[in-house]
């Protein structure tokens, strides 16, 4: 049975162009020897597969097993619930190098993993951040090579040309590089072959905050052994569309390509419909962002209390929680003060059961949370076990992450990543935008007002340098092996940062992007709702315990006069303090003043008395297109 069972599945394979290998032929035998559709299960396996994706027409094991699970997952509607939340570990992340002849994106099976990188790492850091700039320039409408020679389009025609190509090379050129300073005081600009010196004297600079380290597009001319700048621009910046077209189904964002990555094969497509279609039907799913969380300062635990009271009825799908999670640095032993905290986080959260059994909690350390190195490198690692084991226990769906961090909602990616980063780059900024710029976040920002937020700035270098975090090493360090994780290639859907600075919210090329400012401080946070990609600021600074004490006592009251029926508008009642204390003391019951909030609030409810609890708590939320407009969502 099994010699022809063998036959039968490398002669499929074969009138299918694969060649099956010995692992994957023993784990095919294993599967089908316990199935009596033994046709249909290989049918379905070969169509499930991305050729596209495949480096020959070899199938191993693992390819196998991709296949399968895409079924599983298709056609298993609670698998599906699972596997709609996905949270990657930046450690986790694969790299990739792009190939200049292939012009493709090639997966290192073999990269170094080591936290102690050598100087070849060191110097493949920078090769890969220019060359992942440099392929997505080369495509640019401006500088893409016409398809029809002509004399009017070579006129036109405008090229990036090679540092080590200037020398004898008359008349202005762009040019694309990172800025360094090699020598003290001098800044010289370098690409994959050579560095020049760099004229800075009369460049214009309208857009963008350049530092060292930070891949810039100039135009000028090289003159007396250096290049005299004209114009310094940032790299255009890529749609995220465009540049998934060009990846031809490679998954750079977390390299799953498993379920609902951007792979080709009749069951992905399926897979990736059925996902938009519960991604639009859940129109009360939402995920709330919170940054600088302190877990040891009593009033933010109260605020949180009052935040999940809020949400206690409709609980949000996922809450990402950022660091810092303590006010003050835990040093000298006493980082185990944290189990604590986490503990006594653990204890709210319980208090609202819903919460605890349907929310995701996802924890991002912040710069001075103890993650078992002292240094404050990129990536940063998670929270150790040793303080959270406890928690994780309480609360089953949390999960402690690194930063930045990689989630895959549906088929939206979002990127989390907590660092001051408007603080550092306005500090070692060595070009100012001549451009006006408008740096209080209360100002307008319409489409009248001529100045461009500080935010704005930030974001386009971000982008067009397609990296979170493109400062010198020694003001920001990081793991040489462990850079790309840091890429924005190619931009995700929402990018959240956490920061001190001040919120805002932004749409760049269809990236929505969402910086928190601290939790701690104003007690606000975001509001995302996935279905239609809306974000909104929210506010708890005058909202308290008291707000839904109140209306729990009137909504008693209410069901007093329901049941009686006895008591028409002539009666002319009137309901007091006293009045609600006796009523409290004479409850059937048995309730009284001291009664448990969360028992009042959890009871069993109609939708009527849900809706008059949330409607108590009025967060302020600002709309994502502006500032200005305003609308309040009742939670």
């Amino acid at each position: 049975m099994d010699i022809q069972l063998k036959k039968h599945i490398t002669k499929v394979f074969l009138l299918n162009g694969l060649s099956v290998k010995a692992d994957a032929m023993k784990y095919l035998l294993k599967i089908l020897t316990e199935n009596k559709n033994q046709l249909t299960i290989i049918d379905d396996i070969i169509k499930n597969i991305d050729k596209t994706t495949l480096k020959g027409n070899f199938i191993d094991q693992i390819i196998i097993e991709k296949s399968i699970k895409e079924i599983n997952v298709a056609s298993d509607s609670n698998l599906m619930e699972k596997e709609i939340f996905k949270v990657t570990n930046a450690f986790d992340i694969p790299s990739y190098t792009y190939d200049q002849n292939q012009k493709l994106f090639i997966k290192n099976e073999k990269a170094n993993k080591s936290l102690h990188g050598d100087a070849k790492s060191k110097s493949e850091l920078y090769r890969k951040r220019y060359q992942n700039v440099l392929q997505r320039i080369e495509r640019h409408a401006f500088f893409a090579t016409p398809s029809i020679p002509s004399q009017s389009l070579k006129m036109q025609f405008n090229s990036i040309t090679p540092l080590s190509s200037l020398l004898g090379n008359s008349g202005s050129k762009y040019v694309l590089g990172t800025i360094s300073q090699i020598t003290e005081g001098n800044y010289f600009l370098e690409d994959l072959n050579t560095n020049v010196p760099l004229d800075l004297s009369n460049a214009i600079f309208e857009y963008g905050l350049i530092t060292e380290n930070s891949i810039v597009q100039v135009y000028g001319e090289f003159r007396d052994g250096a290049f005299v700048a004209e114009k310094i621009e940032l790299p255009p910046i890529e749609p995220r569309e465009i540049s998934m077209h060009y990846l031809h189904g490679i998954d750079l964002f977390d390299g799953s390509n498993d379920t609902i990555g951007q792979s080709s094969s009749a069951r992905s497509r399926q897979l990736r419909e059925q996902y938009e279609k519960y991604e639009k039907e859940k129109e009360d799913n939402s995920i709330l962002y919170l940054s600088d969380v302190y877990l040891d300062n009593p009033k933010v635990m109260e605020k949180l209390n009052v935040m999940f009271m809020g949400y206690s009825q409709i609980p949000p799908f996922a809450i990402i929680m950022m660091g810092n999670f303590t006010e003050n640095p835990l040093l000298n032993g006493k980082q185990y003060q944290l189990k604590a905290y986490f503990d006594q986080l653990a204890s709210i959260i319980c208090k609202y059961p819903l919460i605890r059994e349907n929310t995701r909690f996802v924890f991002v350390p912040g710069p001075t949370d103890p993650t078992g190195l002292h240094l404050n490198i990129l990536p940063k690692f998670p929270i150790p076990n040793v303080f959270v084991k406890d928690f994780q226990l309480r609360v089953p769906h949390s999960t402690f992450t690194t930063n930045p961090c990689r989630i895959r909602y549906c088929t939206q990616e979002i990127v989390i990543f907590r660092d001051d980063l408007q603080n550092r780059m306005r500090r070692h900024s060595i070009l100012e935008p001549s451009s006006p710029t408008n740096k209080d976040s209360d100002d307008e920002m319409d489409g009248q007002n001529s100045e461009i937020h500080i935010s704005q700035h930030i974001l386009g270098t971000i982008f067009s340098n397609s990296h979170l975090c493109n400062l010198p090493l020694d003001i920001r360090p990081v793991y040489w092996n462990y850079d790309h994780t840091l890429s924005l290639y190619p931009l995700p859907d929402v990018l959240v940062m956490g920061d001190k600075a001040d919120s805002y919210i932004h749409q760049l090329e269809g990236t929505h992007c969402v910086s928190i400012s601290s939790f701690s401080t104003n007690f606000s946070f975001i509001h995302y709702t996935p279905s239609d990609k809306n974000n909104n600021f929210s506010n708890l600074s005058d909202v308290t315990m008291d707000n839904f004490k109140d209306t729990s006592e009137d909504k008693e009251m209410s069901d007093v006069v329901d049941d009686k029926n006895s008591i028409d508008n002539d009666n002319n009642l009137h309901i007091d303090d006293n009045n609600n204390n006796n009523y409290n003391n004479n409850s059937e019951d048995g309730e009284d003043d001291g009664q448990d909030l969360n028992s009042s609030i959890n009871s069993d409810q109609d939708d009527t008395d849900s809706k008059n609890i949330k409607s108590n708590l009025d967060f302020s939320l600002e709309d994502s297109d502006s500032e200005d407009d305003k609308e309040t969502i009742d939670l």
